[in-house]
C-alpha cells in the first residue's frame, strides 16, 4: 500500500483552476477557470498525487468540481483525471 501524499493547494489565477486537495480529509476540490497555456504541465502534479493517493485504498472520497469554462487542453487532462477516479471505483 503506497502513503498518501501531501495536501496540495494552488491558488487560483486568471488561467487557472483553484486546486484544494486534502489527502487527508478525503477531500478533492477544483473551482474557477482551467485554461492554463501547458494544461499538461500545470496537471502534471495534480494526476501525480491523485494516482498515489487513489493506490492508497482510500474508503471514500469527496470530489467538488466547480469549474465556469475550461478549454479543451484541459478537457483533456479532466478526461485523465476522472478515468482515474473511476478506476479506483471500478476495483472497489
Amino acid at each position: 500500500m503506497s502513503e498518501k501524499p501531501e495536501d496540495l493547494f494552488i491558488k487560483a489565477t486568471a488561467d487557472s483552476p483553484e486546486i484544494d486537495f486534502k489527502f487527508s480529509a478525503g477531500t478533492l476540490l477544483l473551482k474557477g477557470e482551467s485554461y492554463p497555456e501547458n494544461a499538461a504541465a500545470f496537471y502534471a502534479d495534480v494526476l501525480s498525487r491523485t494516482r498515489t493517493y487513489l493506490e492508497s485504498a482510500p474508503a471514500s472520497v469527496q470530489v467538488d468540481v466547480a469549474l465556469l469554462y475550461f478549454n479543451s487542453s484541459s478537457t483533456k487532462i479532466l478526461f485523465s483525471f476522472f478515468n482515474l477516479l473511476n478506476e479506483a471505483a471500478s476495483k472497489g
